[in-house]
């Protein structure tokens, strides 16, 4: 009969912590790009919900390829931990999404006169 090594179950809260830290590192991944690309700065000028709403992301374009290539197999070096198991339409998808909250928030301010939530703070000390 043989023998069965039993290993200890992994610690929940390690798991949960390291989750975030990856999810931290992809939706900054996301806003730099976003930034790169000149859409941070469109969307904060935007003066009407109107302007706002006129801004579009384009995941298609090819500086945004290019970008999710390099992340996903860079020309040097391993690719970074947090883009491990990450395919390119997970990246699309999450650049909408960070695009999308970063326009909900500007929409928001536009509207109620609110100056700045959170994400709005953290791209300006960016």
């Amino acid at each position: 009969m043989a023998n069965l090594i039993l290993f200890p179950e992994p610690d929940a809260k390690a798991h949960a912590h390291a989750e975030t830290e990856r999810k931290r590192k992809l939706f900054a991944w996301g806003d730099a790009l976003l930034q790169q690309l000149g859409l941070t700065a469109k969307v904060m000028q935007a003066q009407s919900v109107d302007d706002l709403r006129k801004i579009v992301v384009d995941t298609d374009d090819v500086e945004v390829e290019f970008a999710i290539r390099d992340a996903l197999h860079p020309a040097v070096g391993q690719r970074a931990e947090h883009f491990t198991g990450v395919k390119a339409g997970t990246l699309k998808r999450l650049l909408k999404m960070r695009f999308g909250e970063m326009k909900k928030d500007r929409e928001a301010e536009l509207l109620h006169g609110r100056t700045g939530g959170r994400r709005r703070q953290a791209l300006i000390a960016a």
